[in-house]
């Protein structure tokens, strides 16, 4: 029987991240930046309409579904777009 490889974390997320950029390019959305590294936060910066936007990929494996770390990298996101006029 042939043995099948698994992805790691990183690559899992780096998927998501790729997912969600082509989504975005599709839907007309400028892309200004993309970083899939887990330690970045937002990972991709983008703009439609004049409107800066603040993308935060979190991935995972079924059943359970990608979320953020804690309350702190909510707030850290939320305030950091804030600061920058950005829809997170």
């Amino acid at each position: 029987m042939e043995k099948k490889e698994v992805m790691t974390r990183e690559e899992i997320h780096d998927f998501g991240v790729q997912l969600v950029y082509e989504e975005m390019t599709r839907e007309g959305y400028e892309i200004l930046g993309a970083n899939p590294s887990l330690a970045t936060t937002p990972q991709i910066v983008a703009r439609k309409d004049g409107r800066l936007c603040f993308v935060v990929v979190r991935t995972d494996v079924y059943p359970n579904k990608g979320k953020l770390a804690d309350e702190r990298e909510l707030l850290y996101t939320q305030e950091h777009a804030e600061r920058n006029h950005a829809t997170c």
